[in-house]
């Protein structure tokens, strides 16, 4: 048997050959201590570029993106930054080659939005976010459980329902999406869309499957009327 003394400090037992328990043990938890603060220091640094932003961005695990229409703006986390994006038509266009903060990738994505028309509906200003929320967007609320105010606007609705539906989609989907070749770059796809996706798939292959009548039915077998 030993003290705690002699296991944490004492040279009778030493982690790295140098150093000491106590010292790895303070190291250690020192290093914690700053990937929770660098952690935190990004988390605001993202929200306080969700705040000084004109636009309505959406968090997608760890990309972000902006939605207008068909097509939308992607910040793609990569190594070492982030990468930005245009999809529409199932076709990304890398709008720059470079590895980005996040800030300098978003103000990209930005100033490639202000040339086009129809990114007005992703403005914070826009007039339809004042508006009050569609019946089915209160019951789209409703059948999620989220509660909600009654006098509850479309873009309040909105940024709800996103919360819930703006998250990556699932491995399973990636997986049946590329095997029946249903999108070129599902990694741009949010789990509702996907589900979408492979729901209108499986209902065009539901629609196309023969039905067995007295035209089709199997050689010897008796007509059902």
């Amino acid at each position: 048997m030993c003290s705690f003394g002699t296991l944490a400090g004492d040279k009778v037992i030493q982690a790295g050959g140098n150093k000491s328990l106590l010292q790895a043990v303070r190291e250690t938890e020192k290093a914690e201590r700053a990937k929770k603060k660098l952690k935190l220091a990004s988390q605001t640094e993202v929200l306080d570029l969700f705040e000084r932003s004109h636009f309505v961005w959406q968090a997608i695990g760890q990309n972000y993106k902006l939605g207008f229409g068909q097509s939308a703006l992607w910040c793609k986390a990569v190594p070492g930054g982030y990468s930005a994006f245009e999809v529409s038509a199932q076709k990304p266009v890398q709008l720059s080659e470079d590895v980005l903060p996040l800030g300098y990738a978003m103000g990209i994505c930005e100033d490639h939005a202000r040339q086009m028309e129809s990114v007005k509906v992703s403005l914070k200003t826009a007039s339809w976010r004042d508006e009050p929320a569609s019946e089915k967007q209160r019951d789209a609320l409703q059948r999620m459980g989220i509660l909600f105010e009654e006098d509850i606007t479309k873009g309040e609705a909105s940024d709800l329902l996103a919360k819930q539906w703006d998250v990556p989609l699932t491995e399973p989907q990636a997986r049946f999406i590329k095997e029946h070749k249903l999108h070129s770059n599902p990694e741009f796809l949010t789990k509702h869309e996907a589900s979408k996706l492979i729901n209108k798939f499986k209902e065009k292959k539901k629609r196309k499957s023969p039905k067995r009548g007295p035209r089709n039915r199997k050689p010897g077998e008796p007509i059902r009327i």
